[in-house]
């Protein structure tokens, strides 16, 4: 009989710590998924960082070869080169409308 109640006591108890467990397990995973939220925040930010870098830079080359036109009327830059800067411009779109 003192082994019943034994056994009863510990499953009680056992309970008891189960609910306090599931209450700290739900508030830890309100604060994990808050932080991955901020975390997946802070990535994009850095993300846009450093495509408006590219961007700029791009802009740059892009307004050289126009004033270039402008001045000569004819394009001065490799085939290559502009093709390498219309693929890097159209990639860096293509990545930017995803974030």
């Amino acid at each position: 009989m003192c082994n019943t109640q034994n056994t009863r006591s510990k499953r009680t108890n056992t309970r008891h710590v189960d609910a306090r467990w599931i209450r700290s397990f739900n508030v830890a995973v309100s604060v994990i998924d808050e932080i991955r939220t901020i975390g997946s925040v802070l990535g994009q930010g850095i993300a846009l960082d450093y495509y408006v870098r590219q961007v700029d830079e791009m802009v740059g080359e892009f307004t050289d070869i126009k004033s270039g036109m402008a001045k000569t009327g004819t394009i001065r830059i490799m085939r290559k080169k502009l093709f390498q800067l219309v693929r890097k411009a159209n990639s860096n779109l293509h990545v930017i409308l995803k974030l």
